[in-house]
């Protein structure tokens, strides 16, 4: 129960770590959205450890979490959509690039 949770919020921490470090994903977009599915994903696990205990004792109580984790683990899919969208978007509109790229030139010698 809660034990397991604990440690895939162990796991995910540390993940999220290097994902933080390393930034392992080649657009900055793309590894923001996976620290924020990661973020999700600690919060599902903490509510999940929560929920076991919470069973227990009020009904109330565990449907109010549920639906906090419903809300919790499909929120990154709206970001996820974002994301797409502005990944297609400079895909498609390369100008303001290629003018940052020309900019980060004049200061390299």
């Amino acid at each position: 129960g809660s034990a397991q949770m604990i440690w895939v919020m162990v796991t995910v921490t540390v993940y999220a770590g290097f994902v933080a470090r390393f930034f392992p994903w080649r657009l900055r977009a793309v590894n923001a959205l996976d620290l924020y599915a990661n973020v999700a994903l600690l919060f599902v696990s903490a509510l999940l450890a929560v929920l076991t205990y919470a069973q227990s004792v009020s009904t109330s109580v565990s449907n109010g979490i549920s639906v906090a984790i419903i809300i919790i683990t499909i929120s990154p899919l709206p970001v996820a959509a974002l994301v797409a969208g502005y990944i297609v978007y400079v895909h498609n509109h390369p100008a303001p690039r290629q003018a940052r790229l020309k900019a980060l030139a004049l200061l390299v010698p």
